[in-house]
């Protein structure tokens, strides 16, 4: 099991810093969720569930995964046009 980080109720800042949702289930926070910060980032906020059934599929956080899975489709669309 993924050892994380003590579980928390958001303050109202943090869910704004945040995005306002977790990024794995897409649900708003409230500030009566059970939430875990990563110490990677402070804007790395999830559902406690969710960031622990996430880890123990994936080794990596879903919001760096989502910007290296946009990347790889940029660099897809570059290889295609310059195969033309």
């Amino acid at each position: 099991e993924v050892k994380l980080p003590q579980t928390i109720h958001p303050t109202q800042e943090q869910i704004l810093n945040c995005g306002g949702s977790c990024s794995i289930c897409m649900t708003d926070f409230s500030t009566d969720s059970d939430v875990v910060v990563l110490p990677c980032s402070d804007k790395h906020v999830f559902h406690e569930m969710c960031i622990k059934m996430w880890l123990n599929v994936k080794t990596h956080v879903p919001t760096v995964a989502l910007i290296w899975q946009r990347l790889d489709d940029i660099i897809d669309i570059f290889c295609i046009f310059d195969m033309i």
